[in-house]
């Protein structure tokens, strides 16, 4: 790396690193109000405060990355522009994209680190922030995460009706299977106070159970009170029992590969949401670069009032940007568009124009020629600058 870029990427870095540091710092203030009644009302300190936003850090980097290297980038070549640096350095032969190079990398290398972020460990742990938060505070936390659960596995025709499941373990609690025949008809019935999955054999295991048999007209032709019955080639399990009701949004990239997987016979429109989501899991952190490419060519400005212009721009493409990804996400949950495009549509289109503005900058012209057919000519110096940068 040359001396010229390590100067760039060092000054881009520094207030990028505070923009961070600066909105996780917001973000606790606002957030702690409601979270440190909770924690001091529990029993709990400063300690146990400091320890659960320690766990929260994954998911507010996530989160703030990409207006951190917005603003970061904005004002880092905001100024080197004002102390007419970026002209000494395009007056030295060194191109408007070379230049700005170290920028973009930092960009890409930002987006990787938030790829390992957003893949799973931040996006679940904002899905269990009460969970996590009753465990600083030494709080048992439920061990039922749900009561009167109803699963549907369409394939086999088999329902289930449970009325504890566990958020973690292989016991559940009131159990009501109905097995149906492919006209629809009940074939037969199990009723258990606990039910028992075994992970090595794959095996269920029913205590006190009642089955009941019927025929195709629907009378009941056996009833059987056993103390265990076991069924050994079935393909659900707790989790899939579980999965049934997640939403998409809080799971991560290998939850939601597992939930494909062993929901596949469930309907198109009710696995939409799942396959936008774990696109979007890896085209997320990617708006850390469309930051960057919206951000570098805004932030070279002549003049204070260019840069306040260039910054008010940057930050309205910004939000454009925010705007299409809840429009479109919303488009992939509702089955109205592909989950590829729900997921990138908006970095392409936004890092598209971030595209076109470096070119467009790449010439030294100004933005105002983008809306006059007859701009003014550009000073001399200026034309002999971008005969030699270009």
């Amino acid at each position: 790396m040359r001396l010229l870029d390590r100067y760039l990427l060092l000054q881009v870095l520094v207030p990028f690193l505070y923009c961070v540091g600066g909105f996780t710092a917001i973000f606790i203030l606002f957030d702690m109000t409601g979270t440190a009644a909770k924690l001091f009302g529990a029993g709990g300190g400063l300690g146990s405060l400091a320890r659960f936003y320690w766990t929260q850090l994954p998911y507010m980097l996530m989160l703030f990355l990409p207006a951190a290297l917005l603003l970061g980038s904005i004002f880092a070549l905001g100024k080197l522009s004002r102390t007419n640096e970026l002209s000494a350095i395009q007056g030295a032969g060194v191109g408007f994209v070379r230049m700005l190079a170290p920028v973009l990398v930092l960009g890409v290398l930002v987006s990787i680190g938030s790829t390992f972020l957003s893949y799973d460990w931040a996006t679940e742990l904002d899905a269990q922030k009460q969970r996590i938060l009753n465990q600083v505070v030494g709080k048992a936390t439920p061990q039922f995460a749900m009561t009167a659960h109803l699963f549907r596995n369409r394939q086999d025709h088999r329902t289930w009706f449970i009325e504890e499941l566990p958020l973690q373990g292989n016991e559940l609690h009131g159990v009501e299977i109905t097995q149906q025949r492919a006209d629809g008809t009940p074939e037969w019935k199990i009723y258990a106070n606990r039910a028992i999955y075994e992970p090595l054999t794959t095996q269920w295991r029913f205590l006190n159970t009642k089955l009941v048999r019927y025929r195709p007209d629907g009378i009941v032709v056996q009833q059987r009170v056993l103390p265990a019955h076991t069924i050994d080639d079935w393909s659900e399990t707790p989790w899939r029992l579980l999965s049934s009701a997640y939403k998409a949004r809080y799971l991560g990239a290998t939850n939601l590969q597992r939930y494909l997987h062993e929901n596949a016979d469930f309907p198109d429109h009710q696995l939409a949401p799942f396959r936008t989501y774990l696109a979007y899991r890896w085209a997320q952190p990617w708006a850390c670069l469309v930051a960057v490419l919206i951000a570098a060519p805004l932030g070279v400005a002549r003049g204070r009032r260019g840069m306040f212009g260039n910054l008010g721009m940057a930050l309205a493409l910004f939000f454009i940007h925010v705007m299409l990804t809840n429009v479109f996400l919303a488009l992939g949950e509702g089955s109205r568009i592909p989950a590829w495009l729900a997921a990138w549509g908006p970095n392409g289109l936004i890092g598209g124009i971030g595209l076109f503005m470096f070119w467009w900058r790449s010439g030294n012209r100004e933005w105002s020629a983008l809306f006059n057919r007859h701009p003014e000519p550009a000073p001399a110096g200026e034309s002999a600058l971008s005969s030699v940068s270009g």
